[in-house]
Order: structure tokens, then sequence, then C-alpha cells
């Protein structure tokens, strides 16, 4: 199965898991149709939700990820989505 995945949103979701720790997460969510990774910083039990079929959510950093490994989980949740 080929991905399509944004190089930039790839690379700045890699930069804002650096940002994890103290209780820090960072949330990483797909769009199926235009590759675009989505990151949202959460504190707590909180998360963010979108309502549109194409955005997935792939997981919740709670420690700084590599570029390889958010692709790895893309690719992870993409198989187990269909």
């Amino acid at each position: 199965m080929s991905i399509k995945i944004d190089r930039d949103s790839l690379r700045a979701a890699a930069l804002a898991t650096k940002q994890t720790g103290n209780g820090l997460t960072i949330q990483i969510d797909y769009d199926k149709t235009t590759g675009i990774i989505y990151t949202a910083e959460h504190a707590g039990q909180s998360y963010t939700e979108y309502h549109h079929d194409d955005i997935i959510y792939i997981c919740t950093a709670k420690l700084p990820l590599t570029q390889k490994q958010i692709a790895d989980e893309i690719k992870i949740a993409l198989e187990q989505n269909f």
C-alpha cells in the first residue's frame, strides 16, 4: 500500500513531540486524503476530536518520536482502519 505523507507536516510533528514531558502529550492525527499530519498539545486526559471521516487518530506521543516512527505509526493505523 502506498502512503501519501506530507513531508513538512511530518517534520513538524516530529519536532512537536520533542515538547513532551511534565504531563504534556502530543496527539497525532493524519488526513488520509491530503497526507497532512496534525498535532495538538494536551495536558492530562484531554484530546482533540476531528469531525471528518478522512482524519484519523494515529497516536498520543508521551516521548519524542522520529519522523520514521511517526510514519510507521501511520502505516499501522491505516492497516487497522481498512
